[in-house]
């Protein structure tokens, strides 16, 4: 244990020669892989950029830059501008995240359950495919078309349009993907409900499928972001808010005032009572104590510290009041090297992350492209090279779905 309490009290090593500024971005908006690399695209491309890595959990970038050419204000604007609402981390309250956090979690719940309750519906409707079960009104093409509009309208909206603006920005996204199937299956099943003399069949399910599928899997995945900060924000959670300034050391009895730990510079001396954490770094001046260790050393068994002995930002003070001199403050305390650690180990990706990022963002061109080739062949060329497609296709399914017991869904189409 004693090697690592020196690592973290060793304190940070400047190099002589001035190095480029590190600045940590929060960016909302990302959604996928794609959007990480079209942020780390956006970023790049500022001048002054040398590197910027971001992370879709924590939905943080961290940018090295060159302070003399670029400011983090620009680069934070930069990607507001481009899509995604950033700020720099200093700027940030924490409370306003809080509370953007909460918000945005209320709106996908809301999502989330209007989509659970069209994709029950959708599959209600579909009943007497089947079973036995006939319901007159939810089977029918124009209550599955109430449905797909509800969808599409609702809980679909936000993706359609985010899709919309990654496309006109020459930066597709899942969201351009998943609106764009949705879309596209929608419009067709309307020309095949209006125009019925076409024999298509409709898919206003896919629709509701798609963007309940879609809002599901979000959910899921900002569980699991929240999960993977929890860790976090509990180390966060030991670092004390105010300390106790001895007013005239070298008098009794002690007394003392209050302040914000910020405010405590190396050589003060504090006051920490019983109950209370420690605030800063330091060395127990006077008074003995007993304290618990465990958040830093994991052994639940109290430490009993002496004039002398060291005492870490964070923990726990039980037995009596003691008078201590702070050595390390800020930054530079254990518990505050601990949460950059953490926090840089989060930041860092995988090699094969990284691979993942790269491909993503060409995705979207080649679902796109694939499609589209897929399209003309069938359009220009399959249909003269096997016409019997044409004809026997149709017929082909009906007679399937004859035989199943399910010739409603060649009727209905839906």
């Amino acid at each position: 244990m004693k090697p690592l309490l020196s690592t973290f009290l060793s304190g940070p090593t400047v190099p002589a020669s001035e190095s480029p500024s590190v600045v940590l971005l929060n960016v909302s908006g990302m959604k996928c892989a794609g959007c990480v690399q079209a942020v780390e695209r956006a970023l790049d491309e500022q001048m002054g950029v040398m590197s910027a890595s971001v992370n879709l959990v924590t939905q943080k970038a961290t940018v090295t830059y060159q302070s003399e050419e670029i400011a983090p204000e620009k680069l934070a604007i930069a990607l507001t501008e481009v899509g995604f609402p950033t700020q720099v981390e200093s700027s940030a309250s924490d409370k306003q995240k809080e509370l953007d956090t909460q918000t945005e979690t209320w709106n996908r719940l809301k999502q989330i359950g209007l989509a659970s309750v069209l994709v029950v519906l959708s599959a209600i409707g579909h009943l007497h495919q089947f079973t036995p079960i006939h319901i007159p009104v939810l089977g029918s093409l124009w209550f599955h078309w109430g449905l797909a509009t509800l969808a599409l309208l609702g809980p679909g909206r936000s993706m359609a349009i985010d899709g919309w603006q990654s496309w006109r920005r020459n930066r597709p996204s899942m969201n351009t993907l998943v609106s764009l199937g949705a879309l596209t299956a929608y419009m067709a099943s309307n020309v095949a409900l209006l125009f019925p003399q076409l024999d298509w069949e409709c898919f206003f399910d896919a629709p509701v499928m798609i963007v309940g599928l879609v809002l599901l899997g979000r959910t899921l995945e900002e569980q699991a972001r929240g999960r993977a900060t929890a860790a976090l924000k509990a180390l966060m959670n030991l670092q004390p808010a105010i300390a106790r300034r001895v007013l005239h050391p070298n008098q009794t009895p002690i007394e003392s005032d209050i302040i914000p730990v910020e405010q405590v510079q190396v050589g003060m001396m504090l006051q920490v009572l019983p109950g209370d954490k420690f605030p800063v770094d330091g060395v127990v001046r006077l008074g003995q104590s007993s304290v618990n260790e465990s958040m830093l050393t994991g052994e639940s068994l109290p430490v009993q510290k002496s004039p002398g002995d060291l005492a870490i930002a964070g923990t726990l003070n039980q037995s009596h009041a003691v008078v201590m001199e702070a050595t390390r403050t800020g930054s530079e305390t254990a518990l505050a090297q601990i949460i950059q650690f953490v926090e840089a180990a989060q930041m860092r990706k995988a090699p094969i992350q990284g691979l993942a990022d790269r491909i993503a963002g060409y995705f979207v061109y080649g679902v796109m492209a694939i499609s589209t080739v897929t399209f003309l062949f069938w359009a220009f060329i399959g249909t003269h090279l096997w016409p019997q497609v044409l004809h026997t296709t149709g017929s082909a399914v009906a007679h399937h779905l004859d035989s199943s017991g399910l010739g409603t869904i060649a009727k209905d189409g839906c």
